[in-house]
């Protein structure tokens, strides 16, 4: 049996969620993964794979980029402050708008529910 151990460290160029300007998220990642010898070549798990003992070679690239691709967090955004401030102010403008409208109009169904009392037994 064979043991690989992946140190994974460096950046990848990813879009920020909040702004959508590109900058490079670091990572760093520690993956392993076991080969095992056998008759035939089949994948056991996520991690252990059963190769053939005649297998000279054993391409490891789709590893490193499942790896890269797992290390790479779901929210992915700039450190605080480094975002693009035109976007931002954008962003939060839309916000105040919302707030606004949001108390100037009510639903008239929902202004029917507020006559509703709860407390009657």
């Amino acid at each position: 049996m064979l043991t690989l151990h992946f140190e994974l460290k460096g950046s990848v160029c990813v879009p920020c969620d909040r702004c959508a300007d590109e900058f490079d998220l670091p990572i760093e990642s520690s993956q392993e993964f076991f080969l095992k010898l056998g008759t035939e070549n089949a994948e056991e798990s996520d991690d252990v794979a059963v190769v053939s003992a005649e297998l000279n070679e054993y391409d490891i690239r789709p590893l490193v980029y499942e790896y890269i691709i797992l290390a790479i967090p779901m929210h992915r955004v700039h450190p605080e402050g480094q975002c693009n401030p035109a976007v931002i102010e954008m962003l939060n403008h839309g916000e105040e708008v919302v707030e606004e409208e949001e108390a100037d109009t009510i639903d008239p169904r929902w202004a029917a529910l507020k006559d509703i009392n709860l407390n009657d037994k």
